[in-house]
């Protein structure tokens, strides 16, 4: 019986923050979107430098799998997963929703940490497509 009443409570509650739909997103889903949509423009930009380098280069090969690792763990920010094309990657959709029980605040630095990692790959890309003189 309790068990049906907490079960109950929990699904009018989810069904009633569905329905929120006219309040304004949080400041922190927001900068963490703009971050999501930075990192996917870095990792677009990444893969046509990529695409440069002789397809034989077995530092393209890692690079591609470091990349293509990456993409493994690009998660769309709640609120916002249908606001823009896929353009890189691919999105976790239902697969493992543990993402979706971060704080505001903790998607924002998940999505930093993101746009980190894809720019220091861009950056080993940088490198290899203009070799250091010795």
């Amino acid at each position: 019986m309790i068990k049906e009443l907490i079960g109950g409570l929990l699904l009018l509650s989810i069904v009633w923050m569905g329905c929120k739909g006219d309040s304004k997103p949080d400041p922190n889903m927001q900068k963490a979107f703009e971050t999501h949509s930075q990192y996917l423009q870095v990792a677009e930009e990444s893969q046509l430098m990529l695409d440069k380098l002789p397809e034989d280069d077995s530092i393209r090969l890692i690079l591609e799998k470091q990349l293509n690792e990456w993409s493994q763990n690009i998660i769309e920010v709640p609120g916002f997963e249908h606001e823009y094309h896929h353009h890189y990657g691919h999105h976790h959709h239902g697969q493992d929703d543990s993402h979706t029980l971060l704080s505001a605040g903790d998607m924002l630095i998940v999505q930093k940490e993101l746009l980190d990692s894809v720019r220091a790959i861009k950056q080993r890309i940088v490198k290899q497509e203009s070799p250091q003189i010795h």
